[in-house]
């Protein structure tokens, strides 16, 4: 299905002549150096072809003929190639490479033409001394070059005529006609498909979707991609809407491991306010001031959340979008030189909002002041003091799945937050977040879940997370900054086996209260908290555990909302 909505996209691009966008024939490729050649052959300079940017040099892209993917087979491009194939550097001893480039040429051009005859009078062996190349020598590696005839304006790939000659000559290699599995239609099958470029963890030179390159991949004496066959012309289509949507901030986000593309049916605002939606820009962090960031996505995105909180809806029409328009989300892994697809979702651009605008319902929370990303859930779910930042790909897969369908959070990344905070007892406004959203998407204890405190519940374990915070507060209070407090030192104990520190803690607390400013206050909060808790429990589950975090968040940030709001009035006094 993805494969039919990827060439369509690609023909929707064509249709609307998008700049970027290779047509058949074409392929976009880093071009580092232009040999420019007379017409006799002679090579006369080396044109740099690179653009400056920071402190390093970088190709520049260009539309050169179709460089289909040739694995690790010897298989020369035309008009544009690297070093191994167009001057021999770095070849093996008997220049197979390099000889394969020059037949293929001699193959395709004219005997006269000033390639032919710059590659039949080229000696690799001699190179390094050559007047020319010489001063460059040390630099040429793993970089591709085009040409360029001396006093001519166009670049030699340019030439219309030479593009249609390679690609009439690329498929009337392909000979196997079978039924395209997107078309429906027999058509000539692309025995190799194009690489895919610019999928995190890839190979620099990209990686394949379609590849069989082992015998225990062929079934039914087929080989090759001719076990998945794809016509070359839909090959090229769905191939090049990739590497397009992989290339485009505003059609592709990575989460953890994942590259997540999007695209819609029309051209539009859609993808981009999506991934804005997934991924928000904190317009008062350090990405404020960078050029890619779009204002006017940034600021849709959040009054569409503002918007649905006050249980509003976006008027679509006001901002020049279809809410029935398709919208296709899919998540691509790189395994080395293979990829995979982990998720793929397709469905209306409101229903898509409507789950976005929800993941952020739920996961609001007191004192969260910017909406969370997923690149931010994930981090909470790290170690900080992990060697290796990488978070669990399966977690990520699950996680991206369940925001998109609007179903229940995973429970691998609520036990990972849990864990998270027994392990280094910080229950930041993130962390809090997190927990409250998983527990709404669960809720099979038909638990009422706030965005700021609720005196009101009678949970137990919500009102012992209040009680410990208040022990909390107490202590510091009575005692100012400490090394550890009753956090450090009790927590786990606290949110899993209450009936083993409570009591001692209580009688604790008499002390620190009667040394505290506020002793009263924290007396008559601990009576009004204890007759909601007929006993402390022996054992809390998982989910228990979680309502406790939630308690002890809401209660301490409570103390801080007061002193905030007695300031502000003093203030307006």
């Amino acid at each position: 299905m993805f494969l039919e909505a990827l060439c369509d996209f690609y023909d929707l691009l064509r249709r609307h002549n998008v700049g970027d966008l290779p047509k058949e024939g074409l392929s976009l490729a880093k071009i580092s150096y232009c040999l420019i050649l007379s017409k006799t052959g002679e090579l006369v300079d080396i044109m740099d072809m690179r653009t400056q940017a920071k402190n390093r040099r970088i190709p520049t892209q260009m539309f050169v003929p179709e460089q289909r993917g040739r694995g690790n087979s010897i298989t020369p491009y035309f008009l544009s190639d690297n070093e191994k194939y167009i001057l021999g550097i770095g070849d093996s001893s008997d220049l197979k490479y390099f000889t394969s480039f020059k037949e293929l040429h001699n193959q395709l051009l004219d005997n006269n033409h000033p390639i032919v005859l710059f590659l039949n009078k080229l000696n690799p062996h001699e190179l390094a001394n050559h007047p020319v190349i010489k001063n460059y020598y040390e630099d040429i590696k793993n970089v591709n070059f085009i040409f360029r005839v001396e006093g001519e304006s166009k670049y030699i790939h340019e030439d219309e005529s030479l593009i249609l000659k390679w690609w009439d000559y690329l498929n009337s290699k392909e000979t196997v006609k079978m039924q395209c599995l997107i078309t429906g239609e027999y058509d000539n099958i692309s025995r190799l498909h194009n690489f895919i470029k610019g999928v995190k963890n890839a190979q620099p030179a990209g990686a394949k979707l379609i590849s069989f390159n082992d015998q225990s991949f062929n079934s039914y004496g087929k080989v090759d991609s001719y076990n998945a066959p794809v016509g070359i012309k839909s090959m090229f289509k769905y191939t090049t809407a990739i590497n397009y949507l992989l290339a485009n901030r505003n059609h592709k986000i990575d989460i953890g491991d994942i590259s997540v593309v999007f695209w819609a049916k029309k051209i539009g605002q859609y993808e981009s306010l999506l991934v804005e939606l997934i991924n928000p820009t904190d317009l008062s962090g350090k990405n404020a001031n960078e050029s890619h960031v779009d204002y006017e996505t940034c600021y849709l995105a959040k009054r569409i959340i503002e918007k649905y909180s006050k249980g509003e809806k976006l008027n679509y029409e006001e901002h020049n979008l279809d809410p029935h328009t398709t919208v296709n989300i899919m998540g691509i892994s790189a395994n080395n030189a293979r990829l995979f697809i982990p998720f793929y979702e397709r469905n209306n651009f409101s229903l898509f909002v409507e789950r976005l605008v929800k993941h952020h319902q739920d996961l609001e929370i007191v004192n969260l002041h910017d909406s969370l990303s997923l690149s931010r859930i994930i981090y909470e779910t790290i170690s900080k003091k992990s060697k290796q930042k990488k978070p669990s790909p399966i977690l990520v897969q699950e996680l991206s799945r369940s925001v998109l369908t609007g179903k229940k959070y995973p429970e691998t990344l609520y036990n990972a937050i849990i864990t998270r905070i027994r392990a280094d007892k910080v229950i930041n406004p993130h962390r809090a977040a997190i927990i409250k959203a998983c527990l709404i998407r669960k809720n099979d204890r038909k638990e009422k879940y706030t965005v700021g405190l609720n005196p009101d519940s009678n949970s137990v374990p919500y009102n012992l997370g209040r009680l410990f915070a208040v022990l909390e507060k107490a202590q510091l209070d009575a005692m100012g900054k400490l090394n550890t407090t009753l956090k450090d030192r009790y927590y786990s104990s606290a949110s899993s086996a209450p009936a083993s520190v409570f009591p001692a803690l209580l009688r604790l607390s008499i002390h620190h209260t009667s040394n505290s400013e506020f002793g009263g206050y924290y007396e008559n909060l601990k009576r009004k908290i204890m007759d909601k808790i007929p006993e402390f429990p022996k054992q809390m589950t998982l989910a228990e555990q979680g309502d406790f975090v939630l308690g002890y968040y809401h209660q301490y940030q409570n103390f801080f909302e007061k002193k905030t709001k007695n300031k502000e009035d003093k203030t307006n006094e």
